[in-house]
């Protein structure tokens, strides 16, 4: 007989509770719950396949899944998995108009069990993509100082290597600037020089920079800021 309060029922408890603890734990196992993954450049789209098995001894019903993005969707075959019971979940993003290191994450609500003794929780699964872009600008920014008169600036325009042949060109000009962009010393490299016509005032410009394809589709976009302060 195990008597309360002894060394023997203590340790008893406390192997209950963790056994508790690892029945929780176990409710659907993720091979692979955050993932990283290198796009080329002119990737649309990526879909990222999360596996998991449900290892517990009790059905697990995920119940609601949330993307932190418009760019993001989530699908799942099914909601309700059986003990030993294997699926996939699939977490779509939208690469268009994204560049750089992106991070999504992808919350999944579940319930273990049935009735009143069910277990509600959330997972996180998670996505890191390094999106490889269409054309880099070096430096981002241009600054002039407030001044009487404004001296020409220049960036390097960087296009992404492709077999495709590209044309960058100047979107709609807003008043206020002297620009001109030209091809550099290989087809991938543009220069852009650039003067406020008045930098006596403090001033601010988004610059529109496009990107087609020989068949004259726009493959991407971005803007030059330019600064008088």
């Amino acid at each position: 007989m195990i008597v309360f309060g002894s060394t023997v029922a203590r340790s008893a408890r406390s192997l209950l509770l963790l056994l508790g603890a690892l029945s929780l734990q176990a409710e659907l196992e993720w091979d692979q719950a955050q993932q990283s993954v290198e796009l080329p450049v002119g990737a649309k789209q990526h879909v990222a396949t999360y596996a998991f098995t449900n290892r517990s001894d009790q059905p697990v019903t995920i119940i609601d899944l949330q993307v932190d993005c418009d760019c993001t969707t989530a699908a799942l075959p099914q909601r309700a998995f059986a003990p030993g019971e294997s699926s996939e979940l699939k977490l779509t993003l939208d690469t268009r108009g994204l560049e750089g290191e992106v991070n999504r994450e992808l919350l999944v609500k579940l319930r273990h069990g049935e009735g009143a003794g069910a277990q509600v929780k959330t997972v996180s699964l998670q996505l890191k993509a390094l999106i490889t872009p269409w054309f880099t600008l070096s430096p981002r920014v241009l600054f002039w100082p407030l001044s009487a008169q404004a001296e020409e600036r220049s960036l390097t325009v960087q296009l992404a290597t492709t077999d495709r042949p590209l044309q960058l060109r100047l979107g709609d000009l807003p008043s206020g600037l002297e620009t001109h962009l030209s091809l550099g010393t290989d087809p991938t490299t543009y220069m852009l020089t650039a003067r406020p016509t008045d930098s006596t005032q403090a001033a601010s410009w988004h610059l529109p920079l496009q990107l087609y394809a020989g068949d004259d589709e726009l493959l991407a976009e971005s803007s030059v800021y330019l600064l008088v302060r």
